[in-house]
């Protein structure tokens, strides 16, 4: 079976903006609901609503070519019912909904906001699997809900763990209390 990540398929961080404002959690919440309806949002503009509209095409494309497209994931990287997102598997003493910050260390050592897939200390068959799916920044991995992971084309057991084990010893939280 034929699997796509919608993950891999980002809106625009407007659009996303507007989204969880107007607080869809979850794509398929936004997929149900009618275009006619999501036009009326406030604050919602022509560009957003188009890319909105064209991803729900998009989404019955696929439907109809029998590609199923997982729905697990929330736009906002929270944990959805028996999931979790990267960031809560590997600190699991982040409670879902707790202000977090993390910076991941540089080549000199510092403390940066994201760094490209590109950058990173980790395997070139770990990196091509990343990039293919659309993830460049280390940043947009912890938003992806655990076991979308397996999904990514030609991440392995080995690459997994690798890319798990980077991100565990490279990373700093910062938890806002």
């Amino acid at each position: 079976m034929n699997y796509i990540l919608v993950e891999a398929l980002p809106f625009k961080a407007g659009t996303r903006s507007l989204l969880k404002e107007a607080r869809f959690d979850s794509v398929e919440a936004l997929l149900e609901l009618p275009i006619a309806k999501i036009a009326a949002l406030p604050e919602i503009d022509a560009d957003s609503l188009e890319e909105i509209a064209s991803f729900k095409r998009q989404v019955e494309t696929w439907r109809a070519q029998g590609i199923e497209v997982r729905f697990n994931q929330s736009l906002d990287g929270q944990a959805t019912g028996d999931h979790c997102s990267v960031l809560h598997y590997l600190f699991p003493q982040i409670q879902p909904g707790e202000p977090v910050d993390f910076f991941f260390r540089d080549e000199q050592g510092n403390q940066v906001r994201d760094r490209l897939v590109d950058e990173a200390r980790i395997s070139s068959r770990l990196k091509h699997s990343l990039k293919a799916c659309g993830i460049l920044g280390l940043r947009e991995i912890f938003q992806l809900d655990y076991r979308a992971l397996d999904d990514i084309r030609k991440l392995g057991e080995k690459s997994k763990s690798e890319l798990l084990v980077y991100l565990k010893e490279n990373t700093w939280l910062q938890i806002e209390k």
